[in-house]
């Protein structure tokens, strides 16, 4: 029997998502950012997160939702990918463990079908898929929120 997946749980542009826990390098609050020039609008500047520089994804406009301006202290989740990277959501709501092997089923069990940038979809909370988010691939638009 295996473990059952952990997944944090976040806001951003007025809707909830869930990280894989196992993607999540550090949890940090935006102190001050710099920005980058020429970078797509989803990269908003770098960030310094326990002394390194990480590039900072405002995840709504990653996600193509409103997004608000960026405030200090405003809530990062540092994914952890071959280069760090900072996603700046509203709010982080806490942890929440998924159905064993909800995940990895696909389109058995409680998680449905994959689509656009989520693994899936578990009780309601659409769980990204991290690596896409901050890899910079094109993403496919979101599925309709039923909130």
């Amino acid at each position: 029997m295996s473990k059952a997946p952990r997944v944090l749980q976040v806001e951003a542009g007025g809707q909830a998502f869930g990280i894989e826990i196992a993607a999540v390098r550090a949890l940090d609050r935006i102190q001050r950012h710099v920005r980058l020039p020429g970078a797509p609008s989803y990269v908003v500047g770098v960030v310094e997160v326990r002394g390194e520089a990480v590039a900072l994804i405002h995840l709504a406009t990653r996600l193509g939702l409103e997004a608000s301006p960026l405030r200090r202290h405003q809530p990062l989740v540092v994914i952890d990918s071959e280069e760090p990277v900072a996603l700046a959501v509203d709010r982080i709501v806490g942890l929440t463990e998924v159905g064993a092997d909800a995940l990895s089923e696909g389109d058995s069990g409680p998680l449905e079908k994959p689509s656009g940038p989520c693994l899936g979809t578990w009780a309601g909370l659409r769980v990204l898929d991290a690596e896409a988010i901050v890899d910079g691939r094109p993403l496919d638009p979101l599925p309709a929120s039923d909130a």
